[in-house]
């Protein structure tokens, strides 16, 4: 370093911690897989526990309006034709494709980390919106337009305050009512049209938490939008909620109908590249030019140093034929999504200003663009579905999540939730896990699934002592208990906890989602 300047204390934080990373990750490339499927019972316990020796480790799934998304970081290294670095020169990464029997899509590629990324804080802006109250109905085009609009401002608002988004997730949970009895009908149903995040404060202070929060207060009074802010006091885990009322009830429904053309086809779009700030906001804008096309899902997350940011782009027309699979691993999310949407919507995107390209060029230009298959939208927000939370915390191990997702498979078996006898609409689904390695050879991970009530109700019972859904969680946590035990002492899994109430989770609650 040269010049009369100090280096600021971030500055030096992030060298160490680029150095630490390059000596962990020399050829300083990730290998990742990506499945774009439909939402089928028993698809992601049979690819995280695959027989080969490829595994998932940090991962990120979710599923909803009947497609689904399953994207991790590998174990094994990675193949030389996947290689970001070859012989000391720089090349583009390749993008392998396959396409399953069932019409599935299987991205396998590899990426640079941003060795320097900080997203680790002890303190976050954690807030849940709902987009609509009332009755439930359709997903239409609207709605898509406004969850677009909504997931841009608050991509701005971490642009903005120069902070990391940690995770954007919708369909989500909404806040149980505690005051309310347990299991007397007024849990609220697994997911609903509602979008759930965290911003992690790099400098935490009440100013910031403030600017954050009457900014996010005025954008939802301005559109009706019910939303809550994570409770943070000492002694409140993650899932309690603050909750705060709109100013007006949204316009959604017209005399009782849901206005708009309803949702008829699911485009999945995931982008992967390094994380940074901003990253998601640029890729926010370029959605913004396309007016046909509408939001109707998103899961976002950082694995590996590596932003996955997953969108479920929905349609009110059934495009002819089907999408042949698009992965942009050269060439900028712009031209790949120009490209892409052209085939699958008449309308015309709206020009991209000059100043709008250099910032998407600048913070995400450097991402690759997976996309396809399309698939019908199914609607299953506000299913009458009862959420399962669960969680545990393992040993690193070379089979990464196979084990514990195989004894939770064989504990689901043993309580009547799995097994051919079931229908589909029957069977357990996992709608959101996310896991991670926090070091130290540490990986923890924590999701929820989902059961229909009326499953719950017929094989366990209310009693004078317990709720149904309370037995149902004791019962599925020794069972999955017990089928760790049976496992080898190298493969240790402890910290295990299912519920039903999010903030019931295990001690380390803190850890992000």
């Amino acid at each position: 370093m040269t010049g009369s300047a100090r280096p600021s204390s971030e500055a030096l934080a992030e060298l160490a911690r680029a150095g630490y990373s390059s000596l962990r990750q020399p050829l300083a490339e990730v290998s990742f897989e990506v499945h774009h499927m439909r939402d089928e019972p028993g698809y992601f316990f049979r690819e995280v526990s695959t027989s080969d020796n490829r595994r998932f480790l940090e991962t990120l799934s979710s599923s909803v309006n009947g497609a689904g998304l399953l994207a991790g970081t590998r174990t094994e290294a990675v193949p030389p034709k996947l290689r970001v670095r070859e012989g000391g020169s720089t090349t583009e990464p390749a993008v392998s494709f396959h396409q399953h029997e069932n019409g599935n899509y299987e991205f396998r590629g590899s990426a640079r980390p941003n060795l320097t990324f900080l997203s680790e804080s002890d303190r976050r802006f954690e807030a849940l919106i709902s987009l609509d109250v009332g009755p439930p109905g359709p997903l239409t085009l609207p709605d898509g337009l406004r969850v677009k609009r909504l997931l841009l401002e608050i991509g701005q608002l971490a642009a903005d305050a120069q902070a990391p988004l940690l995770f954007v997730q919708s369909a989500a949970q909404l806040p149980i009512d505690e005051s309310a009895e347990d299991g007397d009908g007024t849990i609220p149903p697994s997911s609903s049209f509602a979008v759930r995040f965290a911003i992690a404060l790099r400098t935490p202070s009440a100013k910031i938490v403030l600017q954050l929060a009457e900014q996010l207060s005025a954008y939802c009074d301005k559109h009706g939008y019910r939303w809550w802010l994570a409770d943070t006091r000492l002694g409140y885990r993650t899932g309690n909620w603050y909750e705060i009322h709109p100013a007006k009830p949204p316009a959604r429904q017209q005399n009782g109908v849901h206005a708009g053309e309803p949702i008829r086809t699911i485009l999945p779009v995931t982008f992967v590249g390094p994380a940074r700030v901003g990253s998601t906001t640029a890729l926010l804008r370029l959605l913004t030019h396309f007016p046909a096309v509408g939001v109707v899902g998103t899961s976002s997350a950082l694995l590996e140093d590596l932003a996955f940011v997953h969108v479920q782009l929905g349609l009110a027309e059934v495009p002819d034929g089907e999408l042949v699979h698009r992965f942009g691993a050269g060439e900028s999310p712009v031209d790949t999504m120009s490209k892409i949407l052209k085939g699958v919507s008449a309308n015309p995107p709206a020009p991209i200003t000059f100043d709008t390209r250099t910032y998407i060029q600048e913070r995400a230009g450097d991402y690759q663009t997976l996309a396809g298959p399309l698939l019908p939208a199914v609607p299953t927000m506000n299913a009458e579905r009862l959420g399962i939370w669960f969680s545990w915390q393992m040993d690193r191990a070379a089979d990464g999540l196979a084990k514990p997702m195989q004894a939770l498979r064989q504990a689901l078996g043993q309580v009547g939730l799995a097994g051919e006898e079931l229908a589909g609409g029957e069977a357990p689904n996992i709608e959101y896990l996310v896991c991670r390695d926090l070091g130290n050879s540490i990986i923890r991970g924590r999701g929820k699934l989902s059961v229909p009530f009326d499953v719950v109700h017929a094989r366990f019972p209310r009693t004078n002592v317990e709720a149904g859904p309370s037995t149902l969680c004791v019962s599925l946590e020794d069972a999955w208990k017990a089928e760790l035990d049976e496992l080898p002492e190298t493969a240790r899994v402890h910290e295990v906890t299912v519920a039903w109430r999010e903030h019931w989770l295990g001690r380390w609650a803190a850890t992000l989602v």
